[in-house]
């Protein structure tokens, strides 16, 4: 399993650092592609915007 006996700190980084990621790739996105819709997991349709 992934993570187990990793510390909590270094857990919490990783999803930091991740989250980060995702916001810098959401805003690199090109215009044409920022009012695509993507659905979650419930069914909704959001924008990437939506998501950060």
């Amino acid at each position: 399993m992934p993570g187990v006996g990793r510390a909590v700190a270094d857990l919490v980084a990783d999803v930091r650092d991740t989250a980060a990621r995702f916001e810098t790739a959401v805003r690199d996105l090109p215009p044409a592609a920022r009012p695509a819709e993507v659905r979650m997991r419930t069914g909704e349709l959001r924008t990437p915007t939506a998501l950060i």
